[in-house]
């Protein structure tokens, strides 16, 4: 520094102090767009999956007794559950062959429009193999058995999900998947069960 000057020399290479000058705010810019990317892009490769057991069934008709519809309650548990998820953006519905999955998704398909993809019901990785394939960045519903539930939340990465007592209807199970991690969430919906 001159002496008596306030000011530091001027740089005898203008084109670089120029240069410092805009670096902070070239790097706060790109931070910024960074940022904007990463909001833009998480929500579009979240997949969802919304597990749930079928609601209650009716005692059995005498024409097909493993293949009984859904009771009074049973209709009633669908209902609550197409009110839960109306306005979560579900995309894909998977059922299984038996008439007590497709009916506790019954209202909710109505209510969107959406056709249930039905899978077989001794095979939950065809469900999950379908998900993974074709659904990726999607809100999926799929209703299950009680005993198939947690072999669905397993294939999809979610491990931890028991296999549902007989008469446990009320269990709402949510996973998120980022990628290949998984995320579980447990809720409850409708009138109460053990």
């Amino acid at each position: 520094m001159n002496k008596g000057s306030k000011h530091p020399p001027a740089s005898r290479y203008p084109l670089f102090d120029l240069r410092r000058s805009l670096l902070v705010p070239l790097l706060v810019a790109s931070l910024f767009i960074v940022v904007l990317l990463w909001c833009w892009w998480w929500p579009v490769r979240t997949t969802t999956i919304y597990l749930a057991r079928h609601a209650e069934k009716a005692s059995g008709p005498p024409g097909n007794p493993s293949d009984p519809p859904l009771s009074p309650a049973g209709e009633a548990r669908a209902q609550d559950l197409a009110h839960m998820l109306g306005d979560e953006g579900i995309e894909a519905i998977f059922v299984t062959n038996f008439q007590r999955t497709q009916q506790t998704a019954a209202p909710l398909a109505a209510a969107t429009g959406i056709t249930p993809i039905i899978y077989d019901a001794g095979s939950p990785a065809q469900a999950v193999d379908a998900i993974l394939a074709d659904h990726q960045g999607q809100r999926i519903l799929v209703i299950g058995h009680s005993n198939t539930l947690d072999d669905l939340a397993a294939g999809l990465g979610a491990a931890g999900v028991p296999e549902l007592g007989e008469q446990s209807f009320d269990r709402l199970f949510v996973i998120h998947r980022f990628g290949a991690t998984p995320h579980l969430d447990r809720l409850r919906y409708g009138e109460e069960t053990p």
